[in-house]
């Protein structure tokens, strides 16, 4: 991996942080990998921190016109679920590998407990569990019971994510 370090940047975006005037021709040139994540677990873990979240919030219709777009510039899309990427990490960031063409490192699997000067500022309302780890978590279901005001949301999201299920790689 070393002779890939200095020519690998890697971006972390928001889909709600997309200006709704931006060409996203850019995106053409570059590797684009879509992380997304069950909405039946997301919305309400999100709404912890956001009480009222929107679609716009939570951005599942705006990953989707992500992958429409892509595809309609010819790239194919590469989507990561988080579920399958906490069931087989290391099966699943091999094949991610692969596919944007850096070696996999037993590495990736692994990291040091504590915040990076790169979370950025919103890392204390988000990223306490990483920061609180070492390694991937097992995955396991959620138990809480779904929160019905939230449930419209869902039944606006479920759509959307099965749409970019069609393009997992897990």
């Amino acid at each position: 991996l070393q002779d890939f370090e200095e020519s690998i940047l890697f971006f972390k975006q928001m889909t709600h942080h997309i200006l709704e005037d931006l060409d996203l021709d850019f995106l053409e040139k570059m590797e684009n990998v879509i992380l997304t994540r069950d909405p039946l677990e997301m919305i309400p873990s999100f709404a912890k921190v956001i009480e009222q979240p929107t679609i716009r919030d939570i951005g599942y219709a705006m990953q989707v016109d992500l992958v429409n777009h892509l595809l309609k510039k010819g790239v194919q899309p590469i989507v990561l679920d988080s579920k399958s990427v906490l069931q087989n990490p290391q099966k699943i960031l091999k094949t991610l590998c692969d596919k944007i063409g850096i070696p996999f490192d037993k590495n990736m699997l692994n990291w040091e407990k504590g915040a990076r000067l790169e979370d950025g500022v919103w890392a204390k309302y988000w990223y306490a569990n990483v920061h609180n780890s070492t390694s991937f978590s097992k995955y396991s279901p959620k138990s809480e019971p779904f929160p019905e005001y939230l449930k419209p949301l869902l039944i606006e999201c479920q759509p959307y994510y099965n749409t970019l299920l069609n393009y997992s790689i897990g």
